[in-house]
């Protein structure tokens, strides 16, 4: 349950939690800003009609080209909500890459391949849709849907999952918290452990060149972050102690291999030498003060690193846009330990 507070004197008074009048608000605002779910997403279509007559509230589309069904509760009963979710899932998973092109360029009146390209910085994949997701968005949720999506991940290992929309009331205006049902990171897992390869043993770490200082001041420092909102810095999270990590710089490859030395934690609380981290590396992420925007740092040792123009790389190696991410391509994780000189080890 979401609650929100405003400072009052010395206090905290509670705002009140109040209706969304209409839920096609929550369309028309996702419609223009995708993001709000924050899910790296881009929109592909919008009341996208199946062969069947019914209606997919808004598509969109990841970086490896796979598909998110994002349906609106709306007034409906939930079994009735999450009904029409499940058939327009059984359509999405039939299209083909030459259809998901069609709805697509419908919806942007440009070429797909243009407009990917812009959005995730790497060019469209070859055979799109090869996994779809499925997303209920609602101003409520009630007992009933959790407990059906809760049992479908769970126990099914169903790419599901519900996003809910908060509305209060401060004076005269609206403030809307958004959160998950469930953790979106373990929809995921449980979903791709079906028809992926078992996990390596190794975490993907993606580079953050600039804002958290260069390739250079991560490997003389001894440290990997992350910031610039939760969505960012909560990932490093996923990194205990121990934990063995391969560095990816988008452009350039896979740059290093290390370990864990200490857990995700502020950058002011990180001395090296008796300096912090933000007097040694003055870069404008580690000078953030927000809490809601500020960074976090985890220490490591590293094993293995090359200089940024010498990255490991071949053609279909794994990479994509999450900070923190298990690292499964059996191809990928053979060719950087032997790159790496883990098997020597």
């Amino acid at each position: 349950m979401i609650r929100i507070w405003t400072p009052k004197g010395e206090a905290l008074e509670a705002l009140q939690k109040v209706r969304l009048d209409q839920e096609s608000r929550l369309e028309d605002w996702l419609a223009k800003d995708i993001d709000l779910l924050g899910e790296d997403l881009l929109l592909i279509g919008r009341q996208v009609v199946t062969d069947h007559g019914g209606r997919i509230d808004l598509l969109g589309m990841d970086e490896d080209g796979n598909l998110t069904i994002i349906e609106l509760k709306r007034d409906r009963a939930p079994r009735e909500a999450l009904a029409q979710l499940l058939d327009y899932a059984s359509w999405v998973s039939e299209l083909s890459t030459r259809r998901v092109k069609d709805i697509a360029e419908k919806w942007l009146k440009q070429t797909l391949d243009g407009v990917f390209g812009e959005r995730f910085g790497k060019p469209l994949p070859e055979k799109l849709n090869q996994e779809h997701r499925m997303l209920l968005v609602a101003g409520e949720l009630d007992q009933t849907s959790r407990r059906i999506i809760e049992y479908l991940s769970r126990e099914h290992q169903v790419a599901i999952n519900a996003a809910f929309f908060s509305v209060f009331k401060h004076g005269e205006h609206e403030l809307v918290a958004a959160d998950w049902l469930l953790d979106q990171d373990l929809v995921e897992e449980r979903a791709i452990s079906k028809v992926r390869s078992a996990w390596s043993g190794h975490w993907y770490v993606n580079v953050v060149q600039d804002y958290f200082g260069n390739w250079d001041d991560w490997v003389r420092y001894g440290y990997v972050a992350a910031g610039g909102g939760n969505k960012y810095s909560a990932p490093l999270q996923k990194l205990e102690v121990g934990a063995t990590f391969f560095a990816y710089l988008k452009g350039h490859g896979y740059l290093g291999v290390g370990v864990v030395t200490e857990e995700a934690q502020t950058p002011r609380g990180i001395e090296i030498d008796g300096k912090p981290l933000p007097e040694l590396v003055p870069r404008s992420g580690f000078l953030q003060t927000d809490p809601a925007m500020a960074a976090n740092v985890v220490r490591v040792e590293w094993l293995r690193t090359v200089p940024v123009d010498a990255g490991k790389w071949f053609k279909g190696a794994f990479a994509n846009q999450n900070i923190v991410c298990k690292l499964r391509d059996e191809g990928t994780v053979s060719f950087l330990r032997r790159e790496f000189g883990l098997d020597d080890d």
